[in-house]
């Protein structure tokens, strides 16, 4: 057998000891971030979370609710804060992937008719109604923060019609696991937004 002496061995050395480079397919993290960079990371957190209260306490506001908010939102932006410090994962999502957007309400509204047929053929009909998983192609990537960024939106996404829930991305296989109530097998159905 003939082996070129540029080929690399098993430990991605070549013949004459150097060191070649493979792609590497485990996680790239970052930097950890500037003391400004959490400043702001805090802020913008503490913000939405202020915001998101606001609107969950909008028919009842007084002092005591806007201090209880800004306390529990500054707890939150804390917690958010000191997690995304660490670096323990790394999130790299692509605006380019919003474009599909469009299309989750409009799954969500025809998965919500489909469901309420559903309802109707098991209460009124007595119908049984049979859920059923589903294992599709999916290409999972390996695991750089764009690919987890692309498996995790991938997710969420697939689960905002309410006739889908994302169960699991299996990367090894490259499948998407999936439950369905009524079963509707096809990639549009499961990766709205095209992602896999």
């Amino acid at each position: 057998m003939n082996h070129s002496c540029n080929s690399p061995d098993a430990h991605g050395e070549g013949e004459n000891g150097a060191r070649r480079d493979r792609p590497n397919s485990s996680p790239t993290f970052a930097l950890p971030p500037s003391p400004l960079d959490q400043v702001i990371f805090w802020l913008v957190s503490w913000v939405l979370l202020v915001g998101l209260y606001l609107l969950l306490v909008i028919d009842s506001i007084d002092m005591s609710e806007l201090i209880t908010g800004a306390a529990g939102a500054a707890v939150g932006a804390t917690a958010a804060t000191i997690v995304r410090s660490q670096r323990l994962f790394s999130f790299s999502p692509r605006l380019r992937w919003a474009l599909g957007m469009w299309r989750l309400p409009l799954q969500a509204v025809l998965d919500t008719g489909l469901l309420v047929v559903v309802l109707w053929r098991r209460l009124v009909l007595r119908r049984p109604v049979d859920g059923s998983f589903h294992a599709v192609p999916f290409r999972a990537g390996g695991g750089d923060p764009e690919e987890a960024a692309r498996r995790a939106i991938s997710g969420v996404a697939g689960s905002f019609a309410p006739n889908t829930y994302v169960l699991d991305v299996d990367r090894e296989r490259e499948l998407i696991l999936v439950h369905q109530l009524v079963s509707r097998p096809d990639q549009k159905n499961i990766d709205p937004l095209g992602l896999g």
